[in-house]
């Protein structure tokens, strides 16, 4: 995801979701991903929720888009797609002004 720092700027890559500090600090050592460390996403209160999984009318995924989804599955059971993890509410709102350029319905959510 991109994030605008006072340094300029950079990319944050999310490579998954652990169930603890120690796991996903163990997929660090086993993947060798240097540089890499864990960070606690529970603290950014936004995100995008994704509505459909395709682009209306098109064969294309999100992926397609080059973005990074993932797949939540909420207390109700039901999986949701979701964009990002976003500490200010303008930072979800550029991404969805970017996927509803490309046709791609979502809203900003809480997490």
């Amino acid at each position: 995801m991109e994030v605008r720092l006072n340094k300029g700027t950079w990319y944050r890559v999310y490579a998954g979701h652990f169930a603890s500090r120690e796991d996903g600090n163990g997929y660090i050592a086993e993947k060798g991903l240097q540089g890499a460390k864990v960070i606690d996403t529970l603290g950014e209160p936004h995100r995008n929720l994704c509505i459909p999984f395709r682009a209306p009318g098109e064969s294309e995924t999100l992926r397609d888009f080059d973005y990074s989804p993932y797949v939540v599955k909420d207390d109700d059971g039901k999986e949701r797609l979701y964009l990002g993890a976003f500490n200010e509410r303008n930072r979800a709102q550029r991404v969805l002004e970017e996927l509803k350029s490309k046709g791609i319905e979502s809203r900003i959510v809480r997490r």
